[in-house]
């Protein structure tokens, strides 16, 4: 198995920590909370001292798992053995969390678990074979303590972050042996139509009508090769929705919807300026190129960036990459 000596690694590193940090980027998404929470509660299992955190609080969409309050927004002043960072391509993209506590970074033992990104940390696996990271942390589990470490709720978190990854399995990245792993994964008593209810069935009023308003003003670039639309402060305020409670939902399962070869979604930023989220629909368009542009990131299919500029000069830079799509 080409995995053999990494897993070792890890294991070895996860076995000498006393002490165990968890964190993932900021716009905690399905697939960076699964890990966190799936490893949390193994790591606890263990006997760890563990702490899970997040420059900003989850999302209430996922409420349901009865998580939430596991994932904390302080690292505490104190040392830990290990940190590990899931399901994030770049280590400044923790945030907040990053930026404040920089000499813990630099000086804890690092492992990073991601399937697209860059390397960086003392152990990096960084495998873009697997659909999700929560794909490799079930990997780990079972490595480190047989198919029994995969309790039902751990089953659950690791499922959560497959679906979403996988757009329900209707994203390239969903393999034979995605497949293998949600089999798996039943087997487990992961809870597959619980979370297809909440993750895809129960949409709360708010965010609905948020999304109404989004979709009922959506533009084309370059004839139509892009669609994009924009959340506004306003939207937030008149929905009483928190704006940074809004993940990738929206742009994953709705706008990704409309025919194009690629979507964006603008989403104005309390902190200034507009958060962009790409999705290609078509393999000849690699929105990482784009991403680029505004200073982000992520993979071939999806990524992101931030621009501080005014909407109508991100949208003609978005244009000018759409006109040399072949």
């Amino acid at each position: 198995m080409e995995n053999q000596a990494v897993l070792f690694s890890i294991a070895k590193l996860f076995d000498e920590a006393d002490s165990i940090l968890l964190t993932a980027a900021e716009n905690l998404d399905g697939d960076a909370l699964g890990c966190l929470l799936a490893l949390e509660a193994y790591a606890r299992a263990k006997g760890k001292d563990v702490l899970a955190v997040n420059s900003r609080p989850v999302c209430p969409l996922y409420d349901f798992l009865g998580a939430s309050d596991r994932i904390k927004t302080e690292i505490p002043n104190r040392k830990y053995d290990l940190a590990i960072v899931c399901d994030t391509g770049d280590i400044s993209m923790i945030g907040r969390l990053y930026e404040e506590n920089r000499l813990f970074f630099e000086t804890t033992p690092l492992l990073n678990i991601d399937h697209h990104g860059s390397c960086y940390g003392d152990i990096c696996w960084m495998d873009p074979s697997y659909s999700a990271a929560c794909d490799m942390v079930a990997e780990f589990l079972e490595y480190h303590g047989g198919i029994s470490a995969i309790t039902p709720e751990i089953a659950n978190f690791l499922f959560l972050g497959i679906l979403y990854d996988t757009g329900c399995y209707r994203n390239t990245n969903t393999l034979p042996s995605t497949f293998e792993r949600s089999a798996k994964l039943l087997e487990r008593w992961a809870d597959y139509m619980k979370l297809i209810r909440n993750l895809y069935q129960s949409t709360p009023r708010s965010y609905a009508k948020i999304y109404w308003s989004a979709l009922s003003s959506v533009f084309e670039v370059s004839g139509g090769k892009g669609v994009w639309t924009v959340v506004t402060l306003d939207d937030f305020q008149k929905n009483d929705v928190d704006p940074y409670a809004l993940g990738n939902e929206f742009v994953n399962d709705y706008l990704r919807s409309v025919r194009a070869d690629f979507v964006f979604l603008l989403k104005e930023d309390p902190e200034g300026g507009y958060r962009i989220s790409f999705r290609s629909k078509n393999d000849g368009v690699d929105v990482r190129i784009i991403a680029a542009e505004f200073g982000g990131g992520g993979h071939k299919m999806a990524a992101g960036g931030r621009s501080l500029s005014p909407l109508s000069e991100i949208v003609a830079k978005i244009e000018d990459f759409a006109k040399n799509l072949p």
